[in-house]
């Protein structure tokens, strides 16, 4: 498992680079080559395997997860 510290980093890579993501998908005008980058690290991201997550970072992988069906549909995460 991973110390408390590295998961705390985790958590604030993952909000922080949530934040910039859906402020890149939301601007306009927005090309498909960005879009598609964007989706690209949204499924990385949630390829992390959830039961190695704890607290705060448990619920930023939530917001991960509910954003990119949000964003691009039910069926794609």
């Amino acid at each position: 498992m991973f110390s408390r510290r590295v998961l705390n980093y985790w958590s604030l890579a993952v909000q922080s680079l949530r934040s910039y993501i859906i402020s890149i998908l939301t601007a306009q005008p927005r090309t498909n080559d960005l879009k598609h980058g964007c989706k690209a690290i949204y499924k990385r991201v949630l390829s992390f395997e959830p039961r190695t997550i704890r607290g705060d970072s448990a619920l930023a992988y939530d917001a991960w997860e509910s954003d990119i069906r949000d964003l691009f549909g039910e069926n794609y995460a």
